[in-house]
């Protein structure tokens, strides 16, 4: 069957050209907001927590940044226990729960070489490297299965990217790792357990949610499920079990040992409290304001439409659908109530949901691929008209 030569843009946008394109914009916005304001300000330290754990570890009370607000936000507690792991939790609000993401910090304090004063400037770096890496990743994948790796700007320009770099949070290392697990592993006609379950293992000491990417591989290759386009290999029992222990052994030997030193394994009552009903969480904000309606817009909508064109287009349930269903029912259909009291919560959660859309887009229709990407952009992309004007100043 002939093929249509690409074009010159097909050829220009190379995995990397893209990845260059994206992290030129983002430098640009991080250059700009720390001349303009502080590379500490995105850690929005509280004097709550400050107060709460005053006296229990020197490197904090005395090297801490300045506060910007009474409770602050979640940014504070990886940077505490960047700056002093052992003393961090009289500081916490839930210190298991913390350190049962505890990637995030530990490599910050690694690049920050121990120096508290190279911690901000840390965080921002390992996040903003993240995307970078997140936006390559997904990008190799995308032209390794025949769609083009323009499409991986979905990820890199994705606006819960940027509430979660812009505070310090760990859903950019997260992410970035599944889409590294995705392209060195993602089930083709040779798996490569090995390399994916290491990176997943990773992604799972930093949010414990990617744990739905290995589960989706895992899924499929008992079932004997393949994407379209892929041969149908079977059940691959060992290839399973391989990938299975080491996505999810670091995430369980850490739980355990929370459990050991803190008395709890990290799991908060919040954090278990998903709605018995679909859409539960966010139905309970009703009457919906504006805030809500911006992730119904930006959030569900395009979630559950993404789900219904790939079903639609594909006609065929194989790993990549698996994870899109996943991701989409425990991240936006059952998201907990808290998770929806605000977009910067709802649209960072939904970035698992973004990388799956992602590799879905390799398996559609060529014909397809440009309208689906846009369809779905329009509604994604949406929170960038109220971002964008405040974006170079955050």
């Amino acid at each position: 069957m002939a093929t249509t030569p690409p074009n010159r843009i097909e050829r220009l946008a190379t995995p990397l050209a893209v990845t260059l394109a994206v992290s030129v914009v983002w430098m640009i916005w991080a250059v700009g907001a720390v001349q303009r304001d502080s590379v500490d300000r995105f850690i929005n330290v509280g004097e709550m927590f400050l107060e709460q754990g005053s006296g229990s570890s020197d490197a904090i009370d005395r090297h801490h940044v300045a506060a910007v607000g009474k409770a602050g936000y979640d940014g504070q507690f990886f940077y505490y226990v960047a700056l002093d792991p052992r003393g961090a939790p009289a500081y916490l609000d839930a210190p298991s729960y913390r350190y049962a993401r505890a990637l995030y910090p530990a490599l910050t304090r690694a690049v920050s070489v121990g120096q508290p004063t190279l911690v901000p400037w840390a965080l921002l770096l390992v996040n903003l490297v993240a995307v970078a890496g997140g936006t390559l990743a997904l990008a190799l994948l995308l032209r390794r299965r025949g769609a083009s790796p323009v499409y991986a700007c979905l990820f890199g320009f994705a606006p819960g990217l940027f509430e979660a770099v812009s505070r310090d949070l760990s859903e950019p290392l997260a992410y970035a790792l599944v889409a590294a697990g995705l392209a060195a592993g993602w089930w083709g006609e040779e798996p490569r357990p090995l390399r994916a379950g290491g990176l997943f293992g990773r992604a799972a000491l930093t949010r414990e949610t990617t744990l739905l990417f290995p589960l989706a591989l895992v899924v499929a290759a008992l079932s004997g499920l393949g994407d379209v386009g892929a041969k149908r290999g079977g059940r691959r029992i060992r290839s399973a079990a391989v990938l299975a222990t080491l996505s999810l052994a670091p995430y369980l030997v850490l739980r355990l040992v929370l459990l050991a030193r803190l008395g709890s394994d990290g799991t908060t009552p919040e954090a278990a409290r998903f709605p018995l009903v679909p859409f539960g969480g966010l139905l309970s904000q009703w009457p919906f304001n504006r805030i809500v309606l911006e992730q119904v817009w930006s959030v569900v909508i395009p979630a559950i439409l993404s789900i219904v064109l790939v079903a639609s287009l594909t006609r065929r349930l194989g790993p990549s659908l698996i994870a899109l269903i996943l991701n989409v029912g425990l991240l936006v259909v059952f998201l907990p109530t808290p998770s929806y009291e605000s977009i910067v919560a709802s649209s960072r959660i939904a970035l698992g949901v973004t990388c799956a859309f992602i590799a879905c887009l390799a398996i559609l229709p060529a014909r397809h691929r440009a309208t689906v990407a846009l369809g779905i952009a329009v509604f994604t992309m949406s929170p960038w008209f109220d971002l964008f004007p405040t974006a170079y100043g955050r």
